[in-house]
């Protein structure tokens, strides 16, 4: 049985958890604009990157690597100013599981190749570079439901 707290407790509460939120959005968008922008800059290097995959014919890698940086820093503009918070954040998890699904793949394939998360020549798939996708996938998630819930809470 859930006790009803002290409204100044409680909305204290519903405050940390709404600038917590806030953070962790913030934080999402950073990397997403991040990402965004050295794919912008370095575009034939994040094409040979998405190739190395090999998950996709070379035409199609190449139509991904276009659109995936535009779509990252048009997701980060939405976290970043609240438009549409709560689809980009869903939106954002959605791209983190297939980055994560697209490394798992890599990995049981015993393939040996540059991640190109952030740049070209960073780093190599590997199990620990799992962590960040899936990480990131979770908290867009959480805070998304998060999002949800108080927005259901408000219409009370």
């Amino acid at each position: 049985m859930r006790t009803k707290l002290n409204p100044l407790v409680e909305g204290w509460q519903d405050s940390a958890i709404r600038q917590t939120c806030r953070l962790f959005s913030i934080g999402i968008a950073s990397v997403l604009l991040w990402t965004g922008l050295i794919h912008l800059i370095q575009p034939y290097l994040f094409t040979h990157a998405v190739a190395s995959y090999r998950l996709f014919p070379t035409s199609i890698a190449g139509f991904i690597s276009i659109w995936i940086p535009y779509l990252q820093v048009i997701l980060a503009v939405c976290l970043a100013t609240k438009l549409v918070e709560k689809v980009a954040l869903y939106t954002s998890g959605v791209v983190f599981v297939s980055f994560f699904i697209a490394q798992l793949s890599v990995l049981v394939r015993g393939l040996d190749i540059d991640c190109g998360c952030f740049g070209f020549g960073t780093s190599k798939v590997t199990p620990f570079s799992l962590c960040l996708p899936a990480a990131l996938a979770f908290v867009c998630f959480i805070v998304g439901a998060q999002l949800a819930r108080d927005a259901t809470k408000a219409l009370r």
